[in-house]
């Protein structure tokens, strides 16, 4: 076989070198991806102070830069466009593959001893890159430190030297002094100690390993502290070493040797001692009661302290003194403290009690005479004495502050009767009290007087302000009233001072102004005397548009010229124009109810049948229904059993009502029955005798009217939303009760419980159940009417 001789590779290269030529210079790679190796350091090589990290990068742009990272952080570019022929052969193609290689040189300077991510990242000229990553060991001795004085547990007095020596493998940046925890300096560093590096060879300056601090004892209190020495490396890392040091300090110390301990003060008094502290004594303050009173005068002479307590700081210049004014105390006991502090902040305090004696505060009112009639205007006068002096005077009627007093007027009198006090010549005051704003009637007059240090003296007197009355008169409007449209409210207003504007108030909100100044000569008449009493008319056209069914209040607020405010309240109902007859029934005599005693308690039903119709009343009104009873709580009716029938049937006949609703409660022979019932009529003689028949001692009518078909219906829901509350429900019964069957409107009787059983009676006499059960009733009424 005949053997091919193979082509050199460099024919291969330059031929394809003449088709780039030929296609137009197109330049063709023949590799395109970035490529990179590090050669060394080896994968998780130990490392102590440096090392090179070597290799090559290619790019098809050429290699811009090479970046040099430990776990994530740059620590610098290598050097580039090192020869490496070697690659340029196994790569062939790529820019300057032929000096592709890189090198740095790594410092461990600033690295910490452990494993690390060594990052080399080529980057292109045409900014792509690759990376590689590995692992490489830091090894480096320990931080090491010794604190060579002071001794553990030395005693201290002024100050301490704090000295001794530390190493780090990357050099030692700083060395703190702590005590407690708190930073107290940094120490000088870089003292000579070869026998440090002698006994340590390999650390950074071992021989200038020496620190040295003097710890001041300054600010620090006597006792027991512990000394920190922390030294940091310039690679961040760091180690402490801790000892206990006694700090050795005379107590402070004080005395107080005047006033004496319960000593009695009258205008002033000298507060007067001397005070020790071994950082020296900065300021002594004087409290009274816990108030800072001002700071004594320090420095005064005390050879004897200096002698008694040799050592401290100025103990010759020991004393104080303080002018204690008693102007602003009041008089009583007082806590007296006075309180030492020295220039490190510690302190010492001695306390007593002192008693401040004063003339109590007096005074006078001249005028106005006890129980003096007043008109427009009186003359308020007297006199008032402060141990402190009288810094106010204040006028007060029924406890409304009207006014300041001028002082300081000239009591000569005053001042020879008591003098023992302060400006007692000049202890005068007058006031101008006018009545304007005043009502009418008796008051009280207080008079206030204040002295600087704020104690007082008080002085009352009754005086009686004479002005005629003030009336507010509505003509047509009265309390309950049902109004469905629009009202125009008339009435008049009289005020001593005159009328200034009259504003209405619904439900508390002011609905508007009311139109004043109509003539009423009829009221001038009556009310001889008042400032346009003939004119004292007014009318207000009081709108229901916006207004809600229910009970509403109206105000009717007047203020006078002298702005005095007087208001007359009514209540009105906002109705739908329909009446509903309430019938409590029974009464106080011949027409009695049903009694029941149960466990000591007596169930009155004429009285439960009230207390139920009232709680229906209102729910009523507040739907906006005009509501009549047929008796009020008030009333005590006496009369027989016919005569009252005949009453409530009188009243529902004649008010044009669309409703009439007998409450009753029901009784038994024995405890156990409960629950409800209704009862109608289909019979109604008065309205429709046709159709009517007679069964088992019953009128029935077999063509009812549509009154009776409604109260049948009526009856029926009542029963069945009441029972929803827990109630039995009996059922609707068809009889001929003198009051269903006279009536000439929806009419039924409703029997509410059996004041019998004990558990129903109980109900029926909360108040809570009651009002449940009103509530009801209302509701079930108010859908069946509408």
């Amino acid at each position: 076989m005949q053997t091919k001789e193979k082509i050199p590779i460099k024919y291969i290269m330059s031929f394809i070198f003449l088709i780039m030529l030929i296609l137009g210079g197109t330049r063709v790679s023949a590799y395109s991806s970035p490529l990179m190796c590090i050669d060394e350091p080896a994968y998780g090589q130990p490392i102590t102070s440096s090392t090179t990290v070597r290799g090559w990068a290619l790019n098809p742009s050429g290699v811009k830069e090479v970046d040099i990272l430990v776990d994530g952080q740059n620590m610098g570019t290598a050097s580039i466009g090192l020869s490496r022929p070697d690659v340029a052969i196994a790569y062939p193609g790529y820019t300057n593959g032929s000096q592709s290689g890189y090198t740095y040189t790594l410092s461990t300077a600033n690295l910490q001893a452990g494993s690390h991510s060594l990052v080399v990242k080529a980057v292109g000229n045409d900014d792509t890159f690759t990376s590689r990553s590995m692992s490489i060991t830091v090894q480096k001795p320990v931080p090491l430190m010794s604190i060579d004085e002071p001794a553990y547990g030395q005693s201290i007095t002024s100050s301490a030297t704090v000295r001794g020596w530390a190493l780090n493998p990357s050099g030692v940046k700083e060395v703190d002094i702590l005590v407690d925890g708190k930073n107290m300096g940094t120490a000088a560093i870089g003292l000579s100690r070869p026998d440090v590096a002698a006994a340590y060879p390999g650390y950074t300056n071992g021989s200038q390993s020496g620190y040295t601090y003097t710890l001041s004892t300054s600010g620090i209190l006597g006792g027991t502290h512990k000394v920190t020495v922390k030294a940091m490396g310039n690679d961040g890392s760091f180690i402490s070493k801790d000892m206990s040091i006694s700090v050795q300090k005379p107590v402070p110390l004080m005395s107080m040797d005047e006033p004496a301990y319960g000593q009695s003060i009258t205008s002033s008094a000298t507060v007067r001692g001397w005070a020790l502290n071994p950082s020296g004594v900065k300021k002594v303050d004087i409290l009274v009661d816990g108030q800072n009173m001002g700071t004594a005068a320090i420095g005064l002479s005390r050879p004897d302290v200096a002698a008694a307590y040799p050592g401290y700081t100025n103990g010759s210049q020991s004393g104080y003194i303080y002018t204690l004014s008693t102007a602003n105390l009041q008089a009583g006991s007082h806590s007296l403290v006075v309180k030492a502090f020295g220039n490190d902040g510690t302190f010492t305090s001695r306390d007593m009690s002192i008693s401040v004696q004063k003339p109590v505060p007096l005074m006078s009112i001249d005028e106005p005479a006890y129980g003096q009639s007043i008109t427009s205007s009186a003359t308020v006068r007297g006199w008032a004495l402060n141990p402190s002096g009288v810094k106010e005077v204040d006028i007060l009627v029924d406890g409304k502050n009207m006014g300041t007093a001028a002082i300081g007027l000239s009591r000569p009198d005053v001042a020879a009767a008591y003098p023992e006090y302060f400006n007692g010549s000049q202890s005068g005051y007058t006031y101008t009290l006018s009545t304007s704003g005043i009502l009418g009637g008796t008051h009280k007059v207080t008079v206030k007087a204040i002295g600087s240090d704020d104690s007082f003296t008080t002085g009352d007197v009754s005086i009686t302000v004479q002005k005629p009355k003030a009336y507010i008169y509505v003509d047509n409007l009265g309390n309950g009233q049902v109004l469905k449209d629009d009202i125009n409210v008339v009435g008049w207003v009289l005020n001593p001072s005159g009328v200034k504007k009259i504003d209405m108030l619904v439900d508390g909100q002011y609905s508007g102004s009311s139109v004043t100044g109509l003539s009423r000569p009829d009221v001038d008449r009556a009310h001889p005397g008042y400032p346009g009493g003939a004119e004292s008319g007014f009318s207000y056209i009081l709108s229901m548009a916006n207004i809600q069914n229910g009970r509403h209040s109206l105000a009717i607020r007047v203020q006078g010229n002298d702005d005095s405010v007087q208001e007359q309240p009514l209540y009105f109902y906002k109705g739908i124009g329909q009446t509903i007859v309430i019938d409590p029934g029974h009464n106080f005599g011949g027409d009695d109810g049903a009694y029941s005693t149960i466990n000591g308690v007596t169930y009155v039903e004429r009285d439960l049948n009230m207390q139920l119709a009232d709680k229906l009343k209102t729910k009523l009104l507040n739907l906006g229904y005009n509501v009549i009873m047929t008796r009020e709580s008030s009333d005590r009716p006496t009369v027989d059993l016919n005569t009252s029938l005949q009453n409530r049937v009188n009243v529902a006949n004649n008010s044009d009502a669309v409703l009439f609703i007998s409450i009753h409660h029901d009784v038994a022979g024995s405890a156990a029955p409960n629950g409800i019932s209704a009862h109608y009529s289909t019979y109604r003689p008065n309205i429709d005798p046709n159709g009517v028949y007679y069964s088992d001692g019953v009128y029935y009518d077999a063509t009812p009217s549509k009154a009776a078909i409604d109260s049948a219906n009526l009856a029926q829901q009542l029963l069945d939303s009441l029972a929803t509350l827990g109630y039995v429900n009996r059922g609707a019964l068809d009889h001929n009760l003198f009051v269903t069957k006279n009536t000439n409107m929806t009419s039924l009787l409703l029997e509410c419980g059996f004041i019998t059983n004990p558990t129903e009676a109980a109900r029926n006499a909360d108040a809570y159940e009651q009002d449940r059960f009103a509530a009801k009733m209302a509701e079930v009424i108010n859908n069946f009417l509408n």
